[in-house]
């Protein structure tokens, strides 16, 4: 006698492929099939404009920044500007978040390197100790 399902039912085993371990009725063969089927073109519409772009404030200063020191057009710059793209955005945990801002903050140095800093702020410093 053949291999009988949990069921009852004799379990008829295909010529070629894989063992059936359940009859036909338990386990047919189209709940089996999980490949995707071709459904055809996909019409997705988008939505309407829903005005200006409204930046991330963490974007927006990033931008002066780099627009005041002229290394906003940079390759650095445009890096310096998508990660800190990626920070506001969020969606990851708290150990990539630490890594994006740690990167964030050395690309960002490495962006403005060679960038002279604003001389009142250095004449104030030594002008308190001077006067």
């Amino acid at each position: 006698m053949g291999e009988v399902c949990g069921c009852g039912r004799p379990i008829v085993q295909p010529r070629t492929g894989r063992r059936r371990s359940k009859c036909v009725t338990c386990s047919p063969p189209e709940r089996r099939d999980r490949r995707v089927r071709d459904l055809g073109p996909v019409v997705v519409s988008l939505p309407a404009d829903s005005g200006p772009v409204v930046l991330p404030p963490l974007v927006e200063a990033t931008r002066a920044e780099l627009a005041a020191a002229g290394r906003d057009g940079t390759p650095e710059g445009i890096v310096v500007l998508t990660l800190a793209g990626q920070i506001a955005a969020g969606g990851g945990s708290a150990a990539g978040l630490a890594a994006l801002v740690r990167e964030f903050h050395a690309s960002k140095a490495r962006a403005l390197d060679g960038v002279q800093g604003s001389a009142d702020v250095i004449d104030g410093i030594f002008g308190a100790r001077t006067g």
